[in-house]
């Protein structure tokens, strides 16, 4: 965590808060890349997850909506230490150990905040966005209206921070390209 903060540092970004202890989670950092997206990097106390599938209700995915996927793939390649990383039409699939573990999406509108988007895996999203209201969110994109893909939607919780949610079948890189 130390040395990904020095190397958040030197890549352009900023260290907002730690290098710190988190009780019983770990050691953390939160930051910030050149563009103002923000995330925490943490050592887990029992090491990473064992990767599986994720369970309906689970979290899928993240990716980072930017404005420059360049940059943001360098800076990320220099502190993620990914293996490889994979180019699905404008859309980059960052791996490491042959495991999918984030994604880079541009954006082209100038007003959007550069952020990064979690992924909940949902059973049917038509369903689930049926629910947004009543919980007090926002449905942003219902599954079809922009990604050109009925299993995603694009939601805000009642606090306004966004999220997707997404039908999910395991497919491969290869099978994408």
């Amino acid at each position: 965590v130390d040395i990904a903060a020095e190397t958040v540092l030197s890549q352009g970004g900023a260290v907002l808060q730690g290098p710190k202890e988190m009780d019983e989670r770990g050691r953390g950092v939160l930051v910030s890349d050149a563009q103002g997206a923000q995330i925490v990097l943490i050592r887990a106390k029992g090491g990473d997850p064992i990767d599986a599938e994720p369970a309906i209700g689970g979290w899928l995915w993240d990716e980072i909506w930017t404005h420059v996927p360049e940059a943001t793939h360098a800076f990320y390649l220099a502190i993620g230490e990914y293996d490889a990383a994979v180019k699905v039409g404008d859309y980059l699939i960052l791996e490491k150990a042959d495991k999918w573990r984030a994604g880079i999406r541009p954006v082209v509108e100038e007003n959007f905040k550069v952020r990064w988007v979690p992924v909940v895996r949902v059973a049917d999203p038509k369903q689930s966005i049926d629910r947004v209201a009543a919980l007090g969110g926002t449905v942003w994109l219902r599954p079809g209206e922009y990604f050109q893909n009925s299993d995603i939607a694009l939601i805000a919780d009642s606090t306004g921070a966004l999220m997707m949610i997404q039908r999910w079948s395991s497919v491969s890189t290869e099978e994408l390209q």
